[in-house]
């Protein structure tokens, strides 16, 4: 997932569709994110988070975002 999609995953998620089986999809999350939502991206191939914390590419760590966001996908067995 590339910093340009911010935090729209339709991309990522047509090209797991696309593939056949043969791609899974790391996606982007922010405080937005719930369990169910993040069961219905597995569901689509989700299977790992990305955040950007590098402050040159606009990112920063939200310690209260990325907790929320590990909640959210906890038991899913993402990376």
């Amino acid at each position: 997932h590339v910093n340009v999609h911010g935090f729209d995953n339709a991309v990522d998620l047509d090209a797991v569709a696309r593939s056949g089986g043969r791609y899974f999809a790391v996606v982007r999350l922010d405080d937005r994110a719930s369990p169910q939502a993040c069961q219905a991206l597995h569901e689509a191939g989700a299977r790992g988070v990305r955040f950007a914390f590098n402050p040159a590419h606009g990112g920063a760590l939200d310690e209260r975002v990325f907790d929320h966001v590990m909640r959210c996908i906890d038991g899913l067995g993402w990376f």
